[in-house]
């Protein structure tokens, strides 16, 4: 509703003086930056951040911070998607063990449990997830090293079956792919067994540098960034248990894209595996009754740049399987493209760079993660020791320039001032409904509507 010192005439009035001005954005597109948390902030222990993940009620995000040694974790605003500090857990500190240089995390698909890797320490980490406030309590940890158990040293990667029962890493140091089973009850984790590159006929997981679990479940997809190869596995549904299928290696029957690959993502139609390398982002199909990977393409416009220093670092796919975003850590960029059902294939949409258009907290960018409904992409950042926050424009309320579900008189007059050219877009980016880079007359009524009307 309407509130303050400025009357509805005022601001309709405002508008009409707005109706031949019009202002561009540096950039405009699909998302918007919307904000970041950073670890000067607080200050929190967000130094090297690494990792980050969304939980499946849209809740909360967690962030694993390397130079920190911890998890952490953020409120998610449901309306904005804008985060806020709620705790972090640091190794050593309290009863929290297994997360000095924390690399990867993940939440299980029932929301209860967080597991966080960790590479010099040598562990998978588990915490249980309070579902009201989102903080978590720790639960216990496996080790690997010297004396733990193989195929859990130097971890890169986790991922969840579907199901929930077992939990997968990926061991760098041990060149392995592990199973653990997951008790559902309690969250603790128990060692089931590594396959290793080399024994048996697993090959292609040399320096394991990320896994996935095909959403049906029948398949686990490991990325050997030694390799330069991926390798398929099909999972018994029951056990959760691995048997090596085939791999496919960068530059043998025209794969291209695997270079020293270091993530990996599937679509959630499952027909669609995306893995990022030095030479760009290979693209296969997956046979939805074998698990088969096909060779499609190499998709090299917006994920390397002409200077050869764009270093890809990341890949997640949309839940609604619409886009792909990839995490430049070389270039402080993050990428968008729009995926095609159809056939997987994608489309360079646009690109975010640190320091460009407004946007801070993407030096280094190295993960991604998608809001549960497509409305926020975060994006974690090494050097700029944060989290970055962009909204899909599509799901911004018109003229909620804070994004706290309500449109003030304040942000009206803001819009208005935008429209004008009196003040930077980046001051309310809601207001740009369309975003096609400019506000206009329309964009500002849009607002007023809200204002009168509500968000929702």
């Amino acid at each position: 509703m309407l509130n303050g010192g400025l009357s509805r005439f005022a601001v309709l009035a405002a508008m009409l003086a707005a109706t031949s001005f019009v202002v561009s954005r540096a950039e405009a597109g699909f998302l918007q930056f919307s904000g970041s948390i950073r670890a000067a902030d607080g200050p929190f222990p967000l130094t090297g951040a690494h990792g980050v993940t969304v939980s499946p009620d849209g809740r909360d995000v967690y962030v694993a911070s390397f130079d920190d040694n911890a998890v952490v974790v953020l409120a998610r605003n449901l309306a904005s998607g804008r985060l806020s500090y709620t705790e972090a857990h640091v190794d050593d500190e309290s009863d929290a063990l297994g997360i000095f240089r924390a690399v990867a995390v993940t939440v299980t698909p029932d929301g209860k449990d967080v597991y966080v890797a960790s590479f010099f320490g040598d562990a998978i980490a588990g915490l249980r997830r309070d579902a009201v406030t989102g903080k978590l309590t720790y639960v216990g940890a496996q080790f690997g090293g010297a004396a733990g158990t193989v195929g859990l040293t130097q971890l890169q990667g986790v991922a969840v079956s579907p199901d929930g029962s077992n939990v997968y890493v990926a061991s760098y140091g041990d060149n392995a792919v592990s199973l653990l089973r997951r008790d559902a009850s309690s969250g603790q984790l128990t060692f089931v067994e590594a396959l290793i590159e080399g024994q048996g006929d697993v090959h292609g997981i040399f320096r394991a540098s990320g896994v996935v679990v095909s959403p049906d479940g029948a398949n686990v997809y490991v990325l050997g960034g030694g390799s330069n190869g991926i390798a398929t596995f099909a999972r018994d549904a029951v056990s959760g248990r691995l048997t090596f299928v085939e791999s496919s290696f960068d530059g043998v029957g025209g794969v291209s894209g695997l270079l020293n690959g270091v993530a990996l993502a599937v679509s959630d139609d499952a027909a669609d595996i995306y893995a990022v390398g030095d030479n760009g982002m290979a693209h296969f199909r997956r046979g939805l009754d074998t698990g088969r990977l096909t060779f499609a393409k190499n998709q090299t416009e917006g994920v390397l740049n002409s200077e050869g220093t764009s270093s890809p670092a990341g890949v997640v796919v949309s839940p609604d399987g619409q886009h792909v975003f990839v995490a430049r850590e070389g270039d402080d960029t993050l990428s968008v493209f729009t995926r095609h059902a159809t056939d997987g294939s994608l489309d360079f949409l646009e690109s975010h760079t640190d320091g460009v258009g407004g946007v801070v907290g993407l030096a280094g960018a190295t993960t991604v993660a998608v809001g549960p409904n497509n409305d926020s992409v975060y994006v974690a950042s090494q050097f700029g020791d944060a989290v970055a926050t962009f909204a899909a424009v599509t799901s911004m309320c018109a003229g909620d320039c804070n994004g706290d579900g309500e449109v003030t008189v304040d942000e009206l007059v803001r819009a208005v001032s935008i429209a004008l050219g009196e003040q930077a877009s980046s001051g309310c980016v809601a207001a740009d409904t369309n975003a096609d880079g400019s506000v206009t007359i329309e964009e500002i009524i849009a607002a007023v509507n809200k204002a009168l009307n509500g968000c929702g």
